[in-house]
């Protein structure tokens, strides 16, 4: 009976993370794709606006690599709480006042 209840929690555990990594390939296949697309119009781009374009590529890329950073640090400090635990602290908070004046 254990070995039955041990075996569904590892399946669960296994589905969880297969969940995160589905949820995380998909985060970052987006910037990705940003960068492809961008550096697509670039490399087509007709000679009297490349310098234009070029600009406006690395902006693109500049921007797209501090979201991917930004998701990859909340993976990294995902991972981290995870195998040391996280310790919150509960204490009593008053609602903001609505509407805000």
């Amino acid at each position: 009976m254990d070995n039955a209840r041990l075996y569904h929690a590892v399946e669960r555990a296994v589905r969880a993370r297969d969940e995160v990594l589905a949820v995380v390939a998909h985060d970052l296949r987006n910037p990705v794709g940003t960068i492809q697309l961008e550096a697509e119009l670039v490399r087509h781009a007709r000679p009297e606006t490349i310098a234009t374009r070029a600009s406006h590529f690395a902006n693109a890329v500049t921007r797209t690599v501090q979201h991917m950073t930004l998701l990859i640090q909340a993976l990294l400090d995902a991972a981290r709480a995870d195998a040391k635990g996280v310790l919150l602290t509960r204490r009593a908070v008053a609602p903001p006042a609505f509407p805000p004046s």
